[in-house]
């Protein structure tokens, strides 16, 4: 499965750079491709899932993980180091061409600079196509070093499983012939990595998309934020799991396989309630965070006050948007997709008992 993540992490990578590229010469990319964004959730969504593979596949000698970085090639480590060379000098260069800005169109058609609610300067049309490809070129520079280090990561720890591998194998073929040993007799036993019935685990699962898909229909992120939570919760009794197997199989069962999709559509709406949710918390208090008495009014160019009027704190929406996709995105999509297998083990269980039941009643007649 490693393979399948280090290929998606190489396109990615390739996209991301496109995007950069057309930042780079000046085209509006957000205006020719509105939900260009959604390249910013699927990296740090990826950059999760790497980092899981590294801190599974960590050597266990190691006082800390390493996650997986010294077994990576060489040329990775190059390319990621010249990467975060050229993403600071980008970061720098695009801050300065922004002028410490973000452009906005205002409701009577004009256009300006403005650092959060402050208005730097008028612009004309030109100028606001202009700096919304410098903001575009800046981020999309962080895409490209974050898609990298996933890919780096990715590859020591593929070096690592085939190692891990390879000693199972040569111990398997040194073992005389006779009951398996304990090892595989307790991972035989252990099944699914979250201990539910399938009833139980698919009735959550839908429970978490009905909770998230009712979320946009009422006031408030709190919905939305508890769903991500739970999610996370799982998420975390699966990483335990693997972490004391030494192995990580995202994908254990078909329905694991199908459900991809459907849990990184839940897992884009969760992460933004729940970053969102912990925004209002912070900044207004609890109770208008759980009953939904303050929202952030968002507009075309992005979030700037609340609907209570106070501005938006830049500073702390960034750090928590940060926390929450990487750390909820993966955590999420680890224990949605714990749920999806858990169904599966519990159902291909019982068709395989079923079957037995049925081959030992043909023998018997």
């Amino acid at each position: 499965m490693i393979n399948v993540w280090l290929v998606v992490s190489v396109l990615l990578m390739v996209a991301n750079a496109c995007i950069h590229l057309a930042s780079v010469c000046r085209w509006d990319v957000e205006s020719a491709l509105p939900g260009v964004w959604v390249f910013h959730s699927l990296t740090m969504a990826i950059f999760a899932v790497a980092l899981l593979y590294g801190l599974i596949y960590s050597p266990q000698a190691e006082d800390k993980p390493d996650f997986c970085m010294p077994a990576a090639p060489k040329w990775s480590k190059v390319l990621f180091g010249v990467l975060m060379a050229y993403t600071l000098l980008n970061f720098f260069a695009c801050k300065a061409l922004m002028e410490g800005g973000r452009p906005s169109r205002a409701e009577d058609g004009t256009y300006r600079l403005m650092d959060r609610s402050r208005v730097i300067r008028e612009c004309s049309e030109a100028e606001y196509h202009l700096h919304r490809s410098y903001a575009s070129r800046m981020f999309s520079g962080h895409w490209i070093l974050f898609s990298a280090g996933a890919m780096m990561v990715l590859l020591g720890a593929r070096r690592h499983q085939r190692g891990l591998s390879e000693e199972k194998r040569a111990k398997l073929e040194a073992e005389t012939e006779g009951e398996p040993d304990d090892d595989a007799k307790e991972q035989a036993e252990r099944g699914a990595s979250i201990p539910l019935s399938p009833v139980w685990a698919i009735g959550i699962y839908l429970a978490l998309l009905f909770g998230v898909v009712v979320s946009y229909g009422v006031p408030g992120y709190a919905l939305g934020a508890i769903a991500c939570l739970v999610a996370m919760g799982f998420g975390v009794v699966r990483l335990a799991h693997h972490v004391q197997l030494r192995r990580l199989e995202l994908f254990e069962t078909m329905p694991g396989c199908f459900g991809l999709l459907p849990s990184l559509v839940l897992i884009i709406l969760m992460t933004g309630h729940l970053s969102r949710f912990l925004y209002i918390l912070l900044a207004v208090g609890p109770i208008a965070a759980l009953t939904g008495s303050v929202e952030i009014a968002t507009t075309l160019e992005g979030p700037h006050m609340l609907t209570n009027g106070v501005p938006i704190n830049g500073g702390l929406s960034t750090a928590l948007m940060m926390l929450a996709w990487p750390v909820g995105g993966g955590l999420s999509l680890v224990g949605l997709l714990g749920l999806l297998d858990a169904f599966g083990h519990g159902v291909t269980g019982r068709w395989e008992r079923s079957g037995e039941v049925e081959a030992g009643e043909t023998a018997e007649a």
